[in-house]
C-alpha cells in the first residue's frame, strides 16, 4: 500500500510540521515522548528572586487588583505569607488552614467548625443547609440552637471575632466568598474558580411545590411565569436567569428554612443565579452557574494551574 503522505507536504499548520506524517501524530515512535517545543527554563534562585520582588511589590500596591503567581508545588509560596499580620487568607482544606495555623510566624485567628458534639439529626440538618449553600438558614439555625447547645453560642463569638478581626485570619476558600472580613488582603492558596463560579442544579419540582406553599399571591404568579420559561426552554441552549421581583421573599426564605427537608435544590440561590441550561437527558433538572462577586479588595492567587486570561 502507499506510505502516508509527510505533513509538511499539504498542512498549512507550521505545527503540524514537527511530525512526520498524521500516524505520527498520534502514535508516539518506540512510545517516546516528542518535544514539539523547547522548555523556557530559569535556575532556581532566580526564579525565587523574581518572586520576591513581585510579591513585595503586590503587597505595596494600594490597588485593588487581582493578582495570580503561577508557581509550581513545592516553591515554598505558602511560606511567604506566613509572617503577615492583616490579611485574609484561604485554604482549600480544614485540615490544611490548621496545619498551616501551626506553622504562622505571626498573630492571627483560625475560623471554627461547627461543633461536633451535637445531636446527629442537628449536625444533618446544618450539613443539609450548608449542601444545599442556604447560608442564611444556617444563621438562623444556629441562633435556635443556642439554648440547648451552649457550645453553640462559643462557635459564633470565636467566628465573630474572626469576622472583625484586623489580625491576619486562616479560613477556608468557602468561607472566604461568603463571609465578610475586614481585612483588605485576601489570598487564596489555591485556584478558587470552582467557588467563584459555582455550578450547581435545580429540581423543577422544588418550584412547584413553592407555589402550593402559602405564599404571597402575587409571587406565585411569578413562579408560575418562572416555571412555564423553564418549561419552553432548549436543552441545548444557555439561558440567562431572568431577574425575579418577589412581593414578599423574606416569607418565602422562611417557609424554604423550615421546610428544608421538603426541597432537594436551593431556590434562593437559583433565584440570584446568572444562567442556565436544562438537562438533555432530565428535563425536570436545570444546572445553574452563579457568579459569586468579589467585594472591593486586593485579591492575590496562587496556584499552578490557574488562568491568568480568566482572572
Amino acid at each position: 500500500g502507499y506510505k502516508p503522505m509527510r505533513l509538511e507536504n499539504f498542512s498549512p499548520y507550521i505545527e503540524d510540521h514537527n511530525f512526520k506524517n498524521i500516524y505520527r501524530s498520534v502514535v508516539l515512535e518506540d512510545n517516546k515522548p516528542v518535544k514539539i517545543k523547547e522548555d523556557n527554563l530559569i535556575k532556581l534562585e532566580d526564579a525565587e528572586t523574581i518572586f520576591a520582588d513581585l510579591w513585595q511589590k503586590t503587597l505595596s500596591n494600594s490597588d485593588a487588583d487581582i493578582t495570580v503567581f503561577k508557581l509550581p508545588t513545592g516553591f515554598g509560596k505558602t511560606e511567604s505569607y506566613l509572617n503577615l499580620t492583616n490579611a485574609t487568607v484561604a485554604i482549600p482544606t480544614n485540615s490544611l488552614k490548621y496545619e498551616i495555623s501551626n506553622r504562622f510566624k505571626t498573630t492571627h485567628l483560625v475560623t471554627p467548625e461547627i461543633p461536633d458534639d451535637l445531636n446527629s439529626d442537628v449536625k444533618l440538618r446544618i450539613k443539609h443547609l450548608y449542601n444545599i449553600g442556604n447560608y442564611n438558614a444556617v444563621k438562623s439555625y444556629l441562633k435556635e440552637l443556642e439554648f440547648n447547645y451552649p457550645q453553640i453560642t462559643e462557635y459564633k463569638s470565636k467566628l465573630n471575632k474572626c469576622l472583625v478581626s484586623k489580625n491576619t485570619v486562616l479560613t477556608t476558600i468557602e468561607k472566604a466568598l461568603v463571609l465578610d472580613f475586614k481585612n483588605d488582603l485576601v489570598i487564596f492558596d489555591e485556584d478558587p474558580l470552582e467557588n467563584l463560579l459555582k455550578i450547581e442544579h435545580l429540581d423543577k419540582g422544588d418550584i412547584e411545590n413553592l407555589i402550593h406553599e402559602k405564599i404571597h399571591k402575587s409571587d406565585k404568579v411569578v413562579l408560575e411565569c418562572l416555571l412555564n420559561y423553564l418549561n419552553n426552554s432548549l436543552a441545548t441552549s444557555v439561558i440567562e436567569t431572568p431577574k425575579l421581583q418577589f412581593r414578599n421573599l423574606k416569607l418565602i426564605q422562611d417557609i424554604l428554612f423550615t421546610k428544608d427537608k421538603k426541597y432537594n435544590s436551593n431556590l434562593l440561590e437559583f433565584f440570584k443565579s446568572d444562567y442556565f441550561i436544562k438537562d438533555s437527558d432530565n428535563v425536570t433538572r436545570f444546572h445553574y452557574l452563579l457568579k459569586r462577586k468579589q467585594k472591593n479588595k486586593k485579591i492575590v492567587i496562587f496556584s499552578a494551574t490557574a488562568s491568568e486570561f480568566i482572572y
